[in-house]
């Protein structure tokens, strides 16, 4: 009983860290001052309720020995036959009651709700609403065995938990008449408020934040001037650690703020700076191709009219020849 009230302590911790209250009602439920109350007052309660648990499930336990040991003595007597006679006589009608509720089980799933009761959606709604009329009576009288089952469990699960204020034996609507339950929701958000975890560590970085900015801001006298030397360079190199931490953590989580970085933007800057000398250097080479084959191809040009310029000299000096001669 106390290891599971243990674990069940560890469950709604962490359930009320997360929000979660579906078991342990919201702070909304109670006042601050009761709440503070109920958490002074869990401790002796628990033990309380300790004591009056054993000393109930120990009257419990007594009785139900006593009920077995009349009933062996009762069998041991010669009764068995009247026990065998009457369970012979009943057995109809807890067997017709157990088939009854088997087959209503079979059609509300496959017959009158759809797609085979994942949906809930009535089907065949004549059929059900006289299924449910010639029923009426029947469960009238399941309805009064019920009742009979729903006092007695109820009596068998008030005496186990008496002793366990994470559970109350009362129902939803009328927990906050249990001072017990009341004092371990009081119990509960007190630990919750002064134990939450990113509760703590905010306040921790609030307050070495705040214990920075104050011994960065003492002033030096005398002899204290290396120490503040010595605090300054301390907190410079853990507010860049930190800095550099956080920065790694936001780009880590968020990979598209990278874009909008400084040295991502002046590399992409550099990058296109040297694609566009590439192409201002390509151009010009281009230029000097084509104007080095225009002068090569004028030189070619100058020559071809040298040479022929020769070529008629010679002509004319060997007509000039052939003139004479003759």
């Amino acid at each position: 009983m106390i290891l599971h009230m243990l674990s069940s302590y560890r469950t709604n911790i962490q359930n009320l860290y997360k929000g979660n209250t579906s078991h342990i009602p919201p702070r909304t439920s109670q006042s601050n001052p009761s709440m503070l109350v109920g958490s002074i007052k869990y401790a002796g309660f628990q033990v309380g309720y300790i004591a009056w648990g054993f000393i109930i499930q120990s009257l419990v336990y007594l009785l139900v020995s006593v009920v077995l040991a009349v009933i062996i003595s009762f069998i041991k007597a010669g009764i068995y036959n009247w026990l065998v006679d009457r369970l012979m006589q009943a057995w109809p009608v807890l067997l017709t009651a157990f088939l009854i509720n088997i087959l209503q089980q079979i059609l509300a799933k496959f017959v009158f709700l759809q797609e085979n009761g994942n949906a809930l959606r009535l089907n065949n709604r004549r059929l059900l609403f006289t299924f449910t009329y010639f029923l009426f009576f029947y469960n009238i009288f399941i309805g009064l065995v019920s009742c009979l089952m729903r006092i007695i469990k109820s009596m068998v699960i008030g005496a186990i938990f008496i002793s366990r204020l994470d559970e109350s034996v009362l129902p939803q609507r009328f927990q906050s008449l249990d001072p017990g339950f009341n004092a371990y929701v009081g119990f509960m958000h007190i630990e919750m408020a002064h134990t939450h975890p990113v509760v703590i560590v905010f306040l921790r970085l609030l307050a070495l934040d705040v214990g920075i900015r104050k011994e960065s801001k003492r002033p030096s006298k005398g002899s204290d001037i290396e120490l503040f030397g010595t605090v300054q360079k301390k907190s410079k190199r853990f507010m860049r650690a930190r800095n550099n931490w956080q920065t790694m953590y936001t780009l880590l989580n968020n990979p598209s703020v990278r874009l909008y970085r400084k040295h991502h933007i002046d590399y992409t800057k550099t990058v296109l700076n040297r694609r566009t000398n590439k192409t201002a250097i390509g151009d010009n080479l281009d230029s000097i191709a084509v104007e080095d084959s225009e002068k090569t191809m004028a030189l070619e040009l100058s020559g071809i009219k040298n040479k022929t310029r020769d070529i008629n000299e010679i002509k004319n000096n060997n007509v000039i020849k052939l003139e004479t001669v003759m």
